[in-house]
Protein backbone atom coordinates (compact mmCIF):
# COMPACT_ATOMS: atom_id res chain seq x y z
CA UNK A 1 0.00 0.00 0.00
CA UNK A 2 2.72 2.57 0.89
CA UNK A 3 4.50 1.29 -2.57
CA UNK A 4 1.37 2.76 -4.06
CA UNK A 5 1.29 5.98 -2.44
CA UNK A 6 5.03 6.83 -3.01
CA UNK A 7 4.95 5.86 -7.05
CA UNK A 8 1.91 8.33 -7.07
CA UNK A 9 3.06 11.12 -5.01
CA UNK A 10 6.39 10.78 -7.39
CA UNK A 11 4.21 11.41 -10.61
CA UNK A 12 2.74 14.57 -9.00
CA UNK A 13 5.93 16.53 -9.41
CA UNK A 14 4.02 20.31 -10.51
CA UNK A 15 3.87 22.39 -7.45
CA UNK A 16 1.46 24.48 -9.22
CA UNK A 17 -2.22 23.92 -10.99
CA UNK A 18 -2.07 23.26 -15.03
CA UNK A 19 -4.67 26.15 -15.86
CA UNK A 20 -2.11 28.70 -13.49
CA UNK A 21 0.81 27.18 -15.87
CA UNK A 22 -0.82 27.97 -18.80
CA UNK A 23 -2.10 31.36 -17.76
CA UNK A 24 1.84 32.22 -17.14
CA UNK A 25 2.68 31.04 -20.32
CA UNK A 26 -0.34 33.26 -21.85
CA UNK A 27 1.28 36.34 -19.99
CA UNK A 28 4.49 35.61 -20.37
CA UNK A 29 3.87 35.74 -24.17
CA UNK A 30 1.74 39.08 -24.22
CA UNK A 31 4.46 40.75 -22.22
CA UNK A 32 7.33 39.64 -23.16
CA UNK A 33 7.22 37.53 -27.02
CA UNK A 34 4.72 39.97 -28.73
CA UNK A 35 6.57 43.51 -28.24
CA UNK A 36 9.58 41.66 -28.67
CA UNK A 37 8.96 41.07 -32.03
CA UNK A 38 7.32 44.27 -32.54
CA UNK A 39 10.21 45.47 -32.04
CA UNK A 40 12.49 43.78 -34.63
CA UNK A 41 9.73 44.37 -37.11
CA UNK A 42 9.37 48.05 -36.61
CA UNK A 43 13.24 48.24 -36.63
CA UNK A 44 13.72 46.16 -39.64
CA UNK A 45 11.47 48.69 -41.14
CA UNK A 46 12.63 51.76 -40.05
CA UNK A 47 15.98 51.62 -41.20
CA UNK A 48 17.22 55.40 -40.80
CA UNK A 49 18.30 53.95 -36.94
CA UNK A 50 21.26 51.65 -38.83
CA UNK A 51 22.72 55.40 -40.72
CA UNK A 52 22.99 56.82 -36.84
CA UNK A 53 25.45 54.95 -35.30
CA UNK A 54 28.01 57.13 -33.68
CA UNK A 55 31.20 57.49 -35.84
CA UNK A 56 34.35 56.70 -33.41
CA UNK A 57 36.84 58.53 -35.67
CA UNK A 58 34.59 62.07 -34.82
CA UNK A 59 36.50 65.23 -33.68
CA UNK A 60 35.19 64.78 -30.17
CA UNK A 61 36.36 61.42 -30.08
CA UNK A 62 40.15 62.68 -30.21
CA UNK A 63 39.83 65.90 -27.91
CA UNK A 64 37.54 64.52 -25.11
CA UNK A 65 39.87 62.43 -22.85
CA UNK A 66 37.06 60.53 -21.50
CA UNK A 67 35.89 59.11 -25.09
CA UNK A 68 39.51 58.72 -26.32
CA UNK A 69 40.40 56.17 -22.82
CA UNK A 70 36.97 54.63 -23.45
CA UNK A 71 37.93 53.22 -27.14
CA UNK A 72 41.81 52.25 -25.36
CA UNK A 73 42.21 48.53 -24.87
CA UNK A 74 44.24 47.60 -21.76
CA UNK A 75 47.48 47.39 -23.95
CA UNK A 76 47.33 51.06 -24.98
CA UNK A 77 45.84 52.02 -21.23
CA UNK A 78 49.36 50.35 -19.53
CA UNK A 79 51.38 52.04 -22.63
CA UNK A 80 49.56 55.49 -21.25
CA UNK A 81 50.49 54.79 -17.40
CA UNK A 82 53.92 53.60 -18.56
CA UNK A 83 54.43 57.07 -20.64
CA UNK A 84 53.11 58.78 -17.60
CA UNK A 85 55.02 56.95 -15.05
CA UNK A 86 51.89 55.72 -13.07
CA UNK A 87 53.13 53.17 -11.02
CA UNK A 88 51.57 50.05 -10.12
CA UNK A 89 49.18 50.29 -13.70
CA UNK A 90 50.17 46.48 -15.03
CA UNK A 91 48.05 44.84 -11.81
CA UNK A 92 45.07 47.07 -11.96
CA UNK A 93 41.68 46.79 -14.44
CA UNK A 94 41.31 48.40 -17.23
CA UNK A 95 37.87 50.35 -15.31
CA UNK A 96 40.62 51.13 -12.44
CA UNK A 97 43.30 52.10 -14.54
CA UNK A 98 40.88 54.87 -16.51
CA UNK A 99 40.23 56.58 -14.03
CA UNK A 100 43.68 57.09 -12.77
CA UNK A 101 44.19 58.47 -16.52
CA UNK A 102 41.22 60.23 -15.81
CA UNK A 103 42.90 62.44 -12.19
CA UNK A 104 46.38 62.63 -14.42
CA UNK A 105 44.77 63.52 -18.13
CA UNK A 106 43.57 67.04 -18.92
CA UNK A 107 39.76 66.91 -19.80
CA UNK A 108 40.69 68.27 -23.26
CA UNK A 109 43.29 66.86 -25.38
CA UNK A 110 45.20 68.81 -28.09
CA UNK A 111 44.20 67.27 -31.20
CA UNK A 112 47.12 65.61 -33.33
CA UNK A 113 47.48 67.39 -36.85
Amino acid sequence: MSSKKTLKSSRDLSPFPRPLVNLYGIIAILLVIIPEAFAKIFIEVNGKYKRHQLNKKDHEWEVNTELKLATMNIKELRFLAKSLQLFGYSSETPDSLRKRLLKKLPPKLEPKE
